[in-house]
């Protein structure tokens, strides 16, 4: 952006500040998930694994997200960043 100049320095950004940050975008994540559970005739503890995917996974406020809402933890039994790119590769084909 033309407007803002490039900034060398590095920031930094606590554990706290990220979760804060994060927790609209998790919070509205659930809400979309409300709505397809909804229209499956679901509740978040009748799935049996949740599987994630995507480098925002790694984030613990993500983690504890996910086992809150399903009442149980996320699976990371595949490289979540891998899992986006097998998606994608499957999408292609």
């Amino acid at each position: 952006d033309p407007e803002c100049p490039a900034v060398t320095e590095s920031i930094v950004i606590g554990r706290q500040l990220l979760d804060d940050l994060c927790q609209d975008l998790v919070r509205r994540s659930f809400i979309a998930c409300d709505g397809v559970l909804r229209a499956a005739g679901l509740r978040p503890p009748d799935i049996d694994a949740v599987f994630l995917a995507g480098g925002s996974t790694h984030l613990p406020v993500i983690q504890q997200g996910v086992e809150a809402y399903f009442g149980h933890a996320g699976r990371l039994d595949f490289d979540p960043i891998e899992v986006v790119a097998m998606g994608a590769g499957l999408a292609a084909g």
